[in-house]
């Protein structure tokens, strides 16, 4: 019984990872070809490609910027106009090279989404608190989001269920 199992657990096991196969050292990729795919010009110096991990690709997000769920939250386009003007400050950039998305999560009082800067369909996450004295950026969608200003802010631990914790230098769920 025993030996019938393990057979079958390495008759299983080879299988697997018979299907997750490396390319081979013949599928090369160029360099140009990867500049391309990355929307890089072609004349880009080698050494000044840094990659980006972890930037969502948002690919057709920024056709409707405001979600109905977002608009059934209570939020209304001057809102997504405010927030965009804010965020396109924090980029020292005009206006019209910034873009954000309102998502279902999105409520009068906070707003998450995604920005894109410039051109391309790439981007981080943005996310907004409605103050006192109206909306405000607690992240841009660069770097890591931090507790403080999470905790700052009272967002809904749905909205960002994950933070960094400065003071024990870790990553902590709320």
């Amino acid at each position: 019984m025993k030996k019938t199992f393990l057979i079958g657990i390495l008759l299983a096991s080879s299988f697997l990872f018979s299907a997750c196969t490396f390319p081979g050292g013949d599928k090369d990729i160029s360099l140009n070809s990867l500049k391309s795919r990355l929307g890089l010009p072609s004349d880009i110096e080698d050494g000044n490609i840094v990659p980006q991990v972890g930037a969502p690709v948002t690919e057709g997000v920024f056709d409707e910027s405001l979600t109905e769920k977002a608009k059934k939250n209570g939020l209304v386009d001057t809102d997504i106009q405010q927030v965009e003007k804010l965020l396109a400050e924090s980029f020292e950039l005009d206006i019209a090279e910034v873009q954000i998305t309102a998502e279902a999560e999105s409520t009068n009082l906070f707003m998450t989404g995604y920005v894109n800067v410039g051109e391309g369909d790439k981007g981080g996450i943005y996310f907004a608190a409605k103050t006192d004295s109206g909306w405000e950026i607690a992240h841009n969608g660069v770097g890591i989001v931090y507790c403080e200003l999470v905790e700052q802010y009272d967002f809904p631990a749905g909205m960002i269920p994950r933070c960094y914790d400065t003071d024990t230098g870790d990553f902590k769920e709320r």
